[in-house]
């Protein structure tokens, strides 16, 4: 049976296009080149797993719709009915309608078998740093799986998948997959730490220089100077009427320079008193 097949360890084979592959499958059974067909998926067990990103759980159905069919026109109905469980088991409702009327009864009728019961895979040695993939899913391995052909890939979390191989388990079967792996450790780059905060300099504030109090203009005293230097004018003036009073020739101007005299006195008196009161405000302020 071709389904035999799957069981290739492809985990040290080159590498090429699984999307691609199932493509060209596809393309080929649809235009009745039946040889092209089994060869595309044989080069996709051969050489496009174990090596590049995991298969996804959508991929996978539509490798094992076209592998059912290339199986199914080879004669090989009963592999071809495990091929169409495996794609209906990982997408469900998923059908591909340019494979034709025919092929579609057989993939409904192996649809319609009985499911068997289910069984378990395990793997050796058991992932550490690495995942495990079921059929497109990380999955804790050891895990219940359900009986049929099945996708196993393991590698790191980030890949490439470092193993890949088709599985089938029987009915009830616990299946043991040695992948022969030795894990690769894996770099945790480090962050640099961040850089150290820049030194700032804290220079001292500058001094405080007191102001100096501001000195109100000495106005009472400049006004009591003006004043008492009045009060002296009027008294040189109130001298000088003597000499006026002396020499007057009438009684007029004796009068006259007499009247002059007392003006000067009051005028002096006077100015002399608004000079003290001023030099008074001015040290009292």
């Amino acid at each position: 049976m071709l389904w035999l097949s799957l069981f290739l360890d492809t985990a040290s084979a080159g590498c090429t296009d699984a999307q691609g592959l199932v493509e060209v499958a596809k393309s080929a059974i649809v235009e009745g080149r039946l040889e092209d067909a089994e060869r595309a998926i044989s080069q996709m067990e051969g050489s496009a797993l174990g090596c590049g990103p995991s298969v996804s759980p959508d991929l996978l159905a539509r490798f094992w719709l076209a592998e059912g069919a290339a199986l199914a026109f080879s004669g090989d109905r009963d592999s071809a009915a495990d091929s169409f469980r495996a794609a209906g088991r990982v997408k469900p409702g998923y059908w591909n309608p340019e494979l034709g009327p025919v092929v579609e009864g057989w993939y409904k009728e192996a649809l319609a078998a009985p499911a068997a019961t289910p069984g378990e895979l395990a793997l050796s040695p058991a992932p550490q740093r690495y995942i495990g993939v079921l059929d497109g899913m990380i999955v804790a391995f050891p895990t219940p799986a359900d009986a049929g052909l099945h996708l196993v890939e393991v590698g790191p979390p980030t890949g490439p998948m470092k193993y890949g191989k088709f599985v089938y388990i029987e009915p009830g079967q616990r299946l043991v997959i040695n992948t022969g792996l030795a894990e690769e450790v894996i770099a945790v780059v480090e962050a640099p730490p961040p850089p150290p905060p820049p030194v700032v300099a804290v220079l001292p504030p500058p001094p405080v220089v007191p102001e100096k109090p501001h000195k109100p203009l000495p106005v009472f005293a400049i006004a009591g100077g003006v004043l008492a230097a009045g009060a002296v004018g009027s008294a040189v003036l109130w001298t000088g009427e003597n000499g006026a009073m002396r020499d007057a020739t009438t009684l007029d101007a004796l009068d006259a320079a007499k009247g002059h005299q007392i003006a000067y006195g009051a005028t002096g008196l006077s100015l002399v008193v608004l000079s003290g009161a001023a030099f008074t405000l001015q040290f009292a302020f």
